[in-house]
């Protein structure tokens, strides 16, 4: 036997409107992820490499391509790219930069605040959320809205010219 259901308009709006809602902190949640972060400069190291790999042509590489109809992507029959569709000194280099300045690079710091918080709020209450937000402020000077790059910024060193005793830049 079914059952009908009857909603009004405005249940109906706020049942769409909480749906999508959890559907964008979802999401927002894997982004935060580290594993996001590092999937994105990967992928751009694999872009930058492919064009350096096409700056450095070579006839051998054109005629190949020439041949395979210039496919760049595994095709429907699971064809895979090769060596030499990449520059892979190029692509060890910023891979190698990333693992030696990853401290720099990913938001590490941020991840886990932001992924603790979440946490908070999706087995607590607002007030909870808020009051960790209000200890880490409070005890640590921490922002979770802020990211370490936007927290350097405000405590960003003065422009060359400005350093220094009053009136002894810029003369």
């Amino acid at each position: 036997m079914k059952k009908k259901v009857t909603l009004t308009l405005g249940e109906l709006k706020t049942l769409l409107r909480k749906e999508i809602l959890k559907e964008a902190e979802e999401k927002k949640e894997k982004e935060d992820s580290i594993d996001v972060q590092v999937d994105r400069f990967i992928s751009s190291y694999e872009a930058d490499s492919k064009i350096v790999k096409k700056e450095s042509f070579n006839f051998r590489s054109a005629i190949r391509q020439f041949l395979s109809e210039g496919e760049d992507e595994p095709d429907e029959t699971g064809k895979k790219l090769t060596v030499e569709d990449i520059d892979i000194p190029n692509f060890v280099n910023n891979v190698v930069r990333l693992v030696t300045n990853y401290d720099k690079l990913l938001e590490i710091q941020d991840t886990i605040l932001k992924r603790a918080s979440n946490f908070l709020g999706e087995n607590y209450d607002d007030t909870t959320v808020q009051a960790f937000k209000d200890a880490l402020l409070d005890a640590y000077s921490i922002e979770i809205e802020k990211s370490t790059k936007d927290r350097e910024e405000d405590y960003a060193p003065p422009r060359a010219g400005a350093a220094g005793p009053a009136g002894a830049g810029g003369a």
